[in-house]
């Protein structure tokens, strides 16, 4: 790693934080993408911090990274004051980290070839983080539908984005300067958030640094479907906890998005013609939207979840948000937050 830093002075040396939580079933599949990267061994390296797992992850990665030089297991304490969960072991890696730029990642998550590259070429002077593309994969009709939303969700996020407004960060697909992250003092300096990698990015953005969420099949990565809807109501509510802690106009547009539905559904009584007609356009704009952006992504949509989207939204959505106001604690990897 030392060669990082001193035989390529016109390169740019990279950490990769991949932080691991019992996740035996996908975690080889990660770090086999990882080490497929289109990018020079010894200007990357991995840095994967075991966050006391209870099953067979850090075997698993011992047995993949052995030998491999710039692939390094860390043990995390637990015992930290500071912060805790997810965010204490990005706190640990980044510490250890040696690149100029920190990239983070899922365990859950496969990122392709091309990824530091393509996110690399796109930072400039002002720039301090950077936000790539993910999609999901899956088997069953559910994850599909998961797939489908989340394409509109970033497509939307990056809209906005384009046009000066921060939004949020993807945790498993997003590129930091290592002086930016140093500024704002990193992990354990900021407040402890179940959803880290928005608290990161809006730190970031208050220190004064540009941004950019990019969609394009360079750093397009893919994720796993939640395979319940328990799991994905636990899932959104964590990125709720997020979401509604950003700027009081975009909360706005979240609730008129999400209460759409029973508005118009309430004013069918008493004009269903014009009702009728709103709900066909909103549906025929956001088909089209999400197909339009599934083809600049070559990503292939069949048309029975593109078209049952909405029933998608208008049912699982209210469902939501009722289960985000329940006093149940959110969970997360076997941990408890309040």
């Amino acid at each position: 790693m030392e060669s990082m830093m001193t035989n390529h002075p016109t390169r740019q040396s990279v950490s990769i934080l991949l932080a691991v939580r019992n996740e035996e079933a996908c975690i080889l599949t990660c770090l086999a993408a990882i080490d497929k990267l289109d990018y020079p061994k010894d200007l990357y390296e991995v840095l994967i911090g075991n966050d006391d797992s209870t099953d067979r992850s850090g075997e698993f990665i011992k047995g993949f990274i052995k030998e491999k030089e710039n692939f390094q297991l860390i043990e995390i304490q637990q015992d930290n004051p500071k912060t805790k969960g997810k965010a204490n072991v990005l706190a640990q890696l980044a510490e250890k980290a040696r690149g100029e730029f920190y990239f983070f990642t899922d365990a859950d998550t496969q990122v392709p070839k091309t990824w530091l590259r393509g996110m690399l070429k796109e930072f400039d002077t002002q720039t301090g983080i950077i936000v790539g593309v993910t999609s999901l994969h899956s088997s069953t009709f559910f994850g599909t539908l998961q797939g489908v939303d989340w394409l509109f969700v970033i497509s939307l996020i990056k809209l906005i984005s384009d046009k000066g407004i921060a939004v949020t960060a993807l945790g498993n697909n997003m590129a930091v300067r290592k002086k930016t992250y140093q500024q704002t003092g990193g992990y354990h300096k900021i407040a402890f958030s179940i959803t880290e990698d928005f608290a990161l990015f809006t730190k970031i953005i208050a220190q004064g640094w540009g941004f950019k969420q990019l969609q394009n099949k360079e750093v397009l990565a893919f994720s796993q479907a939640q395979n319940s809807l328990l799991a994905w109501l636990e899932q959104r509510k964590r990125w709720m906890r997020g979401a509604l802690q950003s700027k009081w106009y975009l909360q706005i547009l979240l609730y008129l998005y999400v209460l759409l539905f029973p508005v118009l559904l309430l004013s069918a009584w008493l004009f269903p013609i014009p009702v009728l007609l709103i709900w066909l356009f909103k549906i025929i704009l956001q088909t089209l939207f999400i197909y339009k952006k599934s083809k600049e992504l070559n990503l292939k949509l069949r048309l029975a979840p593109l078209l049952l989207y909405e029933f998608y939204v208008v049912s699982l959505y209210p469902l939501l948000f009722v289960y985000y106001f329940l006093p149940i604690k959110i969970s997360w990897k076997g941990r408890v937050y309040k």
